[in-house]
C-alpha cells in the first residue's frame, strides 16, 4: 500500500518547488544581514578604539615634551628641576595627579599634588623599586610605569618618567608626572556611547587601570576575562568576538594604547560593543522580506505555469 498517492507526490513536489526557494533566501537574507552587522560594529570598535587611542597618544606626548623640556632646563642639577617655572602650567592640567623628582636613589626631594582628593604618604618615600624611574633611570629614555597606588600621592595613577642628565649625559635623578586615572571618565563625558559598550584599558600584566562603566570591574584587580585578555596579548590589534560568562556576547576592539621605541607594549584598550547596536531596522527587514518573497513567487509561479505545459502537453 502507498502511504502517499501518486497526484498527492506530484502536488507535495510542487508545494515544495514553491516554498524552498522562499526558504533558502530568507536564510541567506539573514546570514547576510547578521555578518553585514558584526562588520558594522567591528568597524564602530576599531574607530572608538582608534579616537581613545590618540587622545591618549596626546597626552603622552605632551608629556614627553614637557619632561624633555624640564630635563634641559634643568641641566643635570635637583635644585633646578625642583624650580623649574613652567610647572605651574601642571598645575592647570586636570589630567595629572602629581609630579615630583627623585635624587638617583630613588628619594623623592621635591614634589606637590594636584589632585584634591589624594591622601598624601608621609615622608620620606623612595620610588626606586617603580617601573617608571627604573626605565627612565637605567634606559636614560622617557619611560611610562605600570598600575600603581602611588607612594607618595596614595592615589591609583600611571607614571612618566624622564631621566635627569647633567652636560656629560649622566643620570643624577628622575622627574616624573603621575597621570589621574579618572581621564576616561571625563572623556566619556563628552561624547555618547551605544548602549552596552565596556571599555577597558589595563597594563601589561592584566590589571584594569580604567573602566566604563564603573562597577563591572574593579579598578587595581586583575581582569575576569583572562582568556581575552591573552588574545589581546597575542594579537596587539584586531577585533573578536567574545562571551563572558553571565554577560551578552559583545564585538571587541584592541589596541596598545601605546607602543615604545622598542616596540613594547605596557597598556591596551579594548572597546566592547553588543552585536545588536548595528541591526537591521525591523521595518527595513520587513520591506526586504516582501520583496525577496515577491520574488520568489514570481519565481516559482514561472515555474508552475512551465510545469502544467509540460503536463498539458504530455
Amino acid at each position: 500500500m502507498k502511504l502517499v498517492s501518486s497526484p498527492n507526490l506530484k502536488i507535495l513536489k510542487f508545494v515544495l518547488l514553491m516554498v524552498l526557494p522562499f526558504i533558502l533566501i530568507l536564510v541567506y537574507a539573514v546570514n547576510v544581514g547578521r555578518e553585514a552587522a558584526d562588520k558594522r560594529t567591528a568597524e564602530l570598535g576599531r574607530y572608538m578604539v582608534k579616537v581613545i587611542t590618540v587622545e591618549e597618544e596626546r597626552i603622552i606626548d605632551e608629556t614627553r615634551n614637557f619632561l624633555t623640556g624640564w630635563n634641559q632646563s634643568s641641566q643635570g642639577s635637583i635644585e633646578e628641576a625642583c624650580n623649574y617655572p613652567h610647572l605651574s602650567r601642571i598645575k592647570d592640567m586636570p589630567i595629572y595627579a602629581y609630579y615630583g623628582v627623585a635624587d638617583a636613589s630613588g628619594n623623592l626631594v621635591c614634589g606637590t599634588f594636584l589632585d584634591p582628593s589624594a591622601t598624601p604618604a608621609p615622608p620620606p618615600q623612595n620610588v626606586a623599586d617603580r617601573k617608571y624611574f627604573k626605565d627612565a633611570f637605567f634606559g636614560k629614555a622617557f619611560s611610562i610605569g605600570e598600575y600603581q597606588i602611588g607612594k607618595v600621592s596614595g592615589t591609583p595613577s600611571m607614571n612618566f618618567g624622564y631621566p635627569l642628565l647633567d652636560k656629560d649625559n649622566n643620570v643624577t635623578g628622575v622627574l616624573f608626572l603621575a597621570q589621574s586615572l579618572d581621564w576616561l571618565d571625563k572623556w566619556v563625558e563628552d561624547v555618547h556611547l551605544p548602549d552596552e559598550t565596556v571599555i577597558t584599558i589595563t597594563d601589561r600584566n592584566g590589571v584594569i587601570v580604567a573602566q566604563y562603566p564603573k562597577g563591572l570591574e574593579e579598578v587595581g584587580e586583575q581582569v575576569t576575562d583572562p582568556q581575552l585578555f591573552s588574545i589581546i596579548l597575542s594579537k596587539r590589534t584586531g577585533t573578536t568576538k567574545f562571551k563572558k560568562e553571565g554577560d551578552i556576547e559583545r564585538i571587541y576592539a584592541f589596541r596598545p594604547l601605546y607602543v615604545n621605541e622598542e616596540n613594547n607594549a605596557n597598556v591596551f584598550i579594548k572597546v566592547g560593543l553588543s552585536k545588536s547596536i548595528l541591526a537591521e531596522d525591523p521595518t527595513r527587514i520587513m520591506k526586504n522580506i516582501l520583496f525577496l518573497f515577491t520574488g520568489a513567487v514570481l519565481f516559482d509561479a514561472v515555474i508552475g505555469l512551465y510545469y502544467m505545459r509540460r503536463k498539458f502537453h504530455s
